[in-house]
């Protein structure tokens, strides 16, 4: 999941002074406010070295250089399959975990229905969402909730998509009304063309960095991408922002606490898992990005109304997944639309 915060690598170390436990974390940037890894370093006495990545590629090609030293990471589901299926991480211990209870038994039920970490041996949901359509009401003001917006000639260079081949080609796959996880190759090549021919020619551009700049400056009018982003943006401001998770469905993004199988501070990563796993945190973690909550007790806590729930984005979309050997298929769909 594209994350709010800083593009750029960066080393943070928290730490309170004393003799503390050490606990070292790799996430994406600015997934987890600073206050709050101060506030679980002073309550559990641990010094939390942070270093955060901007994609779950550059994260896993660092850990799989072998010289990472690392506790527990923040993958998303396709690459915690990945990771599961390579031997890379621990297994949790669920009795040290008492706040796993804490987390809404629908979404649960949904993560072993996707059947990519049967009982949740390897991971712990820490947040879900997805990128869907951000409109500008000022300027449009007809629009049915669906990824057909692209086709709209009257909207020519006023919209833009993310340069993400998931998104954009599971998108396309979701309006042709297959699965966006497809890995038939007829299927793949027909998103493609969808793409190309019909949503391409109306874009100013294909976009994942400054899509919320480009929105909040009404250079844009409809974006797609990740209404946290935008809201940033545009400071919360949501007058003449409105967001919505397509009717067709769209691919979901589930971040995820995993421990490293050489971990050397196990024990430390399981007292941060179960303190984000508080009501009263996954609440102000949540308010602080726009997200919704997956625990349902840290509505009580809220303080901003987010831009969707998780029921809504649970009814529309499909979990990303691990694709295996077909991504090639994607990569090389993807090289076409981008050249076209």
């Amino acid at each position: 999941m594209k994350k709010l915060g800083f593009l750029a690598l960066l080393l943070i170390t928290i730490s309170c002074g004393g003799s503390r436990k050490n606990l070292y974390l790799y996430n994406w940037s600015y997934f987890i406010p600073d206050e709050t890894l101060e506030a679980f370093g002073r309550e559990f006495n641990v010094k939390v070295t942070l270093d955060t990545y901007d994609g779950n590629e550059t994260m896993y090609a660092k850990l799989a250089t072998g010289n990472a030293n690392f506790d527990m990471v923040v993958p998303s589901s396709d690459y915690v399959s990945i990771m599961i299926s390579q031997d890379m991480l621990s297994q949790i211990d669920h009795a040290k975990i008492p706040n796993l209870k804490n987390i809404d038994p629908i979404v649960m039920n949904f993560i072993q229905d996707a059947g990519y970490d049967p009982g949740n041996q390897y991971s712990i949901p820490y947040f879900m969402g997805s990128t869907g359509i951000n409109v500008n009401t000022a300027f449009v003001q007809d629009r049915s909730e669906s990824w057909r917006i692209f086709e709209r000639s009257d909207l020519k260079g006023r919209m833009s998509m993310m340069n993400d081949m998931r998104d954009v080609l599971g998108g396309a796959l979701k309006v042709l009304g297959y699965s966006g996880n497809s890995i038939n190759p007829d299927e793949i090549n027909r998103a493609r063309d969808l793409i190309l021919k019909q949503w391409k020619p109306n874009l100013l551009k294909f976009d994942s960095e400054t899509f919320g700049k480009d929105f909040a400056a009404q250079n844009t009018w409809v974006a797609q991408g990740y209404a946290e982003v935008v809201l940033n943006e545009l400071e919360g401001d949501q007058k003449d922002h409105s967001f919505y998770i397509p009717k067709e469905g769209t691919m979901i993004t589930l971040d995820s606490f995993v421990i490293l199988k050489d971990a050397k501070n196990k024990d430390a990563a399981h007292e941060l898992i179960n303190y984000m796993l508080r009501p009263e945190v996954h609440a102000y973690v949540a308010d602080m990005f726009y997200y919704p909550v997956i625990i349902p007790e840290a509505q009580q806590y809220r303080k901003i109304v987010p831009p969707y729930g998780i029921s809504t984005l649970l009814e529309r979309s499909e979990l990303r997944k691990d694709i295996g050997e077909a991504v090639r298929l994607y990569t090389q769909a993807w090289d076409e639309v981008l050249q076209g």
